[in-house]
């Protein structure tokens, strides 16, 4: 900004793009920054090889091939490290962590082990989980609720039914 908080950007930077309305990438011999339009400041300190947006409340960071997580106000939420993060109900993500996958919460504390072959997206309040070619439950706080035992999972009108071959072993 030019020190009268109205949003001009210094000319120091090399060239800009924008990320949304409400961000744009700066690019200055090399590095680039994120500039919130809204906040008239630059979030970060050319620490960033990129930025996508996740959603309304989150844009992923990229360093070194790896992604992280920060809010749009700046706030680092999820250190970059993952192979891959998605949205997991209020304040959880799915993340893929070296192959596997497991949950974290928006203090990057783990919420589910990485072991997952992987995790779907929610589906109402529960999820399915793959380990090993056998399938699972978890609910939307992250808590294992059908052990990732049963060959298929259907779930029916706020019903779960788990099969082990033609046999119905869990209802939930």
């Amino acid at each position: 900004t030019n020190g009268k908080d109205n949003g001009v950007i210094s000319p120091q930077y090399d060239y800009f793009s924008p990320l949304s309305d409400r961000f744009i990438r700066l690019w200055k011999d090399d590095q680039l920054f994120l500039y919130a339009v809204d906040m008239h400041r630059v979030l970060t300190r050319g620490e960033y090889d990129q930025f996508y947006t996740l959603s309304d409340q989150y844009i992923m960071t990229k360093r070194n091939r790896l992604l992280g997580l920060m809010d749009h106000a700046g706030k680092i939420i999820l250190r970059p490290h993952y192979n891959e993060i998605q949205l997991f109900g209020k304040d959880k993500f799915r993340v893929n962590f070296q192959g596997k996958w497991g949950l974290v919460n928006a203090n990057d504390q783990m919420v589910l082990p990485f072991q997952y072959d992987y995790i779907a997206p929610l589906k109402g309040p529960v999820s399915v989980v793959i380990l090993n070619r056998k399938l699972g439950v978890v609910n939307q706080e992250g808590e294992l609720i059908i052990s990732p035992d049963y060959e298929r999972i259907v779930p029916e009108n706020r019903r779960i039914k788990a099969y082990k071959g033609e046999e119905i072993s869990v209802t939930y």
